[in-house]
C-alpha cells in the first residue's frame, strides 16, 4: 500500500517521464548491491545467480529451460498489490532493468506472463541479444 501511494504522488508531481526514470535508476542502484554475476560469466550462471538474489529479496524464483530457451519463472511478487494497479511501472520498467541490470551483458529478457495481468506465475524469457554490426565503412 506504501509503495501504491508513493507512485501516485511521484505521478501527480513529476509526471510519468520522471517516474520512469526513477524506478530504472532505483532498479540499477538496486541490482548493483546483489551479489549477482559479472557480466562475462556464461549466461546461465549469470541467470542463476540473478535469481538466487530476488529469492533473497522475497520472490520465489527459479530457472528452468523451456523449448530450449532460458526463463526465469517467479510464483511471488513482493510487489504483487501494487503491481496490480500499476503493472507498466513495476513491471515493464522496475522489474525488466532490474533482471537486465542483474544478468548483465549481452542478454535480453522479456516478460511473457505476469501475476499482475492474472497469470499464475511473472515468467521471463532470456535472450543472448544479438548486436547489430555496424554498416560497412564508404570506400
Amino acid at each position: 500500500l506504501m509503495l501504491e501511494i508513493i507512485l501516485q504522488n511521484l505521478l501527480k508531481t513529476q509526471g510519468r517521464a520522471e517516474v520512469e526514470t526513477l524506478m530504472r535508476a532505483v532498479a540499477r542502484d538496486l541490482a548493483s548491491k546483489l551479489k549477482v554475476a559479472a557480466s562475462g560469466t556464461p549466461l546461465d550462471d549469470r541467470v542463476q545467480k540473478a535469481v538466487e538474489a530476488l529469492n533473497e529479496l522475497g520472490f520465489r524464483a527459479s530457472v528452468s529451460r523451456e523449448d530450449g530457451q532460458l526463463t526465469i519463472v517467479r510464483t511471488s511478487c513482493v510487489f504483487q498489490k501494487t503491481a496490480a494497479s500499476h503493472h507498466d511501472l513495476v513491471c515493464q520498467v522496475f522489474d525488466q532493468e532490474l533482471l537486465s541490470a542483474s544478468v548483465a551483458g549481452d542478454a535480453r529478457i522479456e516478460l511473457v506472463q505476469s501475476q499482475a495481468k492474472g497469470d499464475c506465475v511473472c515468467k521471463h524469457v532470456v535472450q543472448v541479444a544479438h548486436l547489430k554490426a555496424a554498416p560497412p565503412a564508404a570506400p
